[in-house]
C-alpha cells in the first residue's frame, strides 16, 4: 500500500518527519508533504479533512486536477473544497481547521475526536450532499 509508517529513524525532530513527496495520492497530503518539506502528525489531519469532506458530499476533492494544476491551486493559493452554506458552522469551521495551510493551525486528532463526539448536535453529519 502507499501508508508509511513512521519510524523513529526517520524523525528530524520533535515531531518532524521528512518525505520525498513521491509516493502517495497528491489530493490527499497537506501541503507541507508535497512540496517535501518537513512534516508532522498534522499532515494525516489534512488528509483527515479531505476525506470527511468527500464523505459528507459523495465526490471527488479536486477531481481531475493535473499535477501542476493541484500544486498551483492547492498548495500555493491555497485553494481548498466548497463548504455547503447548509452545513453547520461547526462542521465548516472543523473542516476549515483541519485543512489550514499551516501545520500550526491544524488541531490534533485528539482535538478532532472530542468536537466530533461531544461537539455535533445528532443530526449534523445528515448531509444534502450540495456543495453550494
Amino acid at each position: 500500500g502507499l501508508a508509511k509508517e513512521l519510524k523513529p529513524c526517520d524523525r528530524e525532530g520533535h515531531d518532524q518527519y521528512h518525505s520525498s513527496g513521491l509516493a502517495g495520492t497528491r489530493r490527499y497530503m497537506a501541503p507541507e508533504v508535497a512540496e517535501v518539506s518537513p512534516y508532522g502528525f498534522s499532515a494525516d489531519v489534512y488528509s483527515f479533512a479531505i476525506l470527511l469532506w468527500e464523505m459528507l458530499t459523495l465526490n471527488t476533492a479536486f477531481d481531475k486536477y493535473s499535477r501542476e494544476r493541484h500544486y498551483k491551486e492547492i498548495i500555493v493559493e491555497g485553494k481548498r473544497p466548497n463548504l455547503s452554506r447548509s452545513w453547520p458552522f461547526v462542521i465548516k469551521n472543523l473542516l476549515q481547521r483541519c485543512w489550514a495551510a499551516k501545520p500550526s493551525d491544524r488541531p490534533t486528532f485528539q482535538s478532532v475526536c472530542e468536537k466530533i463526539k461531544f461537539g455535533l448536535p445528532d443530526q449534523t453529519l445528515r448531509s444534502d450532499r450540495s456543495t453550494d
